[in-house]
């Protein structure tokens, strides 16, 4: 149920952030599964899982598309080599991995989400606030829906779950949309990285803070933050969404 929940938030016919793009055939996604139906599993099943899909991940951006990885998982706080050099090698190639931050409601990003080759995402809830479960830490890029999120779930069924896991495939849709909008000017993960910090919406505490990072990615600013403009100045906040 958990995987098919994370995978409705981005791609669910109808609703899903990044429906629009797979009806227009420019989004194609992919589940790979990594741990056991139960939801454990080791480490070396996600170095695994990323060893063997950098084949076609490399064929993939050899034909001129972009690659996003979703991973709403982890735990502990330590980073592993194995692990990491995996991220590495993808990352290198223009791979953008998007991991949740854990539930943990402590300082302390759980790993994969303190990779060095991720993009951290912390919980908001819907009054726009922190998760008071959501992991918090310097490696936290940005914070985006995680508490009361309806999807959808197994047997055909609808849920709603709270979860960095949550908020983690709204970030990874973002990151995609970004790819999609600005093409090759984003094609390296580490510019793509930086342009998620310049074009976030700063919440409260004023500046980059370890609970919501730089803030929270309005979809908007993505369309219209051109990333020729990343500078020191960061890109005005929009107005916040008024509910209609």
């Amino acid at each position: 149920g958990h995987g098919t929940h994370v995978a409705g938030i981005a791609c669910a016919k109808d609703f899903g952030l990044l429906w629009p793009l797979i009806q227009k055939g420019l989004v194609e996604w992919k589940p790979v599964q990594v741990l056991t139906a139960s939801g454990s599993g080791q480490f070396a099943w996600i170095t695994t899982a990323v060893n063997t899909e950098y084949a076609q991940d490399q064929s993939f951006i050899n034909s001129g598309k972009f690659v996003v990885y979703n991973a709403s998982l982890g735990g502990g706080t330590s980073i592993l080599p194995d692990t990491e050099n995996a991220f590495k090698k993808s990352y290198n190639i223009g791979v953008s991995f998007v991991f949740a931050a854990g539930n943990t409601g402590q300082p302390g990003v759980q790993y994969p989400g303190k990779s060095l080759y991720g993009i951290a995402t912390g919980s908001l809830n819907s009054n726009i606030t922190l998760s008071s479960f959501s992991s918090t830490g310097p490696e936290i890029v940005a914070a985006m829906p995680g508490g009361g999120i309806n999807s959808t779930y197994k047997n055909n069924t609808y849920a709603s779950l709270s979860g960095t896991s949550m908020a983690s495939p709204f970030l990874a849709s973002a990151v995609f949309i970004a790819k999609s909008r600005w093409g090759s000017q984003l094609a390296n993960a580490e510019t793509l990285r930086k342009y998620m910090m310049w074009v976030a919406s700063d919440l409260p505490p004023t500046g980059k803070d370890n609970d919501t990072g730089y803030g929270i990615e309005y979809i908007r600013s993505i369309l219209t933050k051109n990333p020729n403009g990343m500078g020191n100045t960061p890109p005005p906040a929009p107005e916040p969404p008024k509910d209609t």
